[in-house]
């Protein structure tokens, strides 16, 4: 009994010693443990901030994404509509140059539209009606007045036209002086060429341009003029081009001119084809 006194007494002068060596460490202490509680809680606060602006950062960048995915499909929006308005003017300019086409070709002849597609270079078009539509090997495809090829060769769906610019394309022209030719029927321009000829020639094509040969060094031609068909082949008086760039060498006895061709055969595919 007394030993379990003793040991009662033990516990609690052990407990009161801890308590008085807490207490003073306590109150020794506490400047580490406020500059720990002062670290930390800066420390805390720095995470803070820094994950907020990271936060904001990542939010920023997503904004910046969306909008840059925005202003794209907005590009895209306004090249589809910029290329149908493309398309439809063209249409609509096309459709205008037929009509006028109407008032030009001959009434005794029969025409129908063709689309030609370019191959490589400027020599050859290929047409999508053959034979079977009527139309004829050596027939004149024309736009309007203007002067576009004639077929070459021929199949039952389509055919080939040779160009201007071939260089086997040889066609019998005659230089004009600069006049309004627009809206003038085959008759008017076939008076035009007569009463107007500066000078005969030949336009002979060289692959990717094409030159006017044997032209009177005496007659006046000057840059600009026009061209205009006058060969059998052919059978009608078409626009090809304009005089370009004229070559006056004093010791030839005739002068040589390159062309500037009227129809740009990149831009168009609908023409007009005189059809049996």
């Amino acid at each position: 009994m007394e030993s379990n006194q003793n040991e009662n007494k033990l516990y609690i002068l052990f407990f009161l010693v801890l308590s008085v060596i807490l207490l003073f460490l306590s109150s020794q202490m506490s400047w580490l443990r406020n500059y720990i509680s002062y670290v930390y809680t800066n420390t805390s606060h720095d995470q803070v901030v820094n994950g907020r602006q990271v936060k904001n950062y990542f939010t920023l960048f997503s904004e910046i994404i969306e909008i840059k995915n925005e202003n794209e499909k907005l590009r895209d929006e306004n090249s589809t509509l910029k290329s149908q308005l493309d398309t439809i003017s063209f249409l609509i300019e096309e459709n205008t140059q037929l009509k006028k086409s109407e008032r030009f070709l001959a009434k005794k002849s029969k025409y129908s539209e063709v689309n030609m597609f370019m191959g490589e270079g400027l020599e050859i078009g290929y047409i999508d009606l053959g034979s079977d539509n009527g139309v004829k090997k050596g027939g004149v495809v024309q736009y309007g007045q203007y002067y576009v090829g004639f077929i070459d060769s021929l199949d039952r769906s389509s055919g080939t036209v040779k160009l201007p610019y071939n260089r086997s394309s040889f066609i019998q022209v005659s230089v004009i002086k600069p006049t309004n030719i627009e809206g003038l029927n085959t008759d008017q321009l076939k008076r035009l060429v007569s009463e107007k000829t500066k000078s005969k020639a030949v336009a002979i094509g060289k692959g990717d341009w094409v030159s006017v040969e044997n032209i009177s060094t005496d007659k006046g031609v000057a840059d600009g003029d026009f061209v205009i068909t006058n060969d059998p082949k052919i059978g009608s008086y078409l626009v090809l081009g304009r005089i370009k760039d004229l070559d006056r060498d004093p010791a030839s006895s005739s002068i040589t001119s390159s062309i500037e061709i009227s129809v740009n055969y990149y831009d168009l595919n609908r023409y007009i084809i005189e059809i049996q």
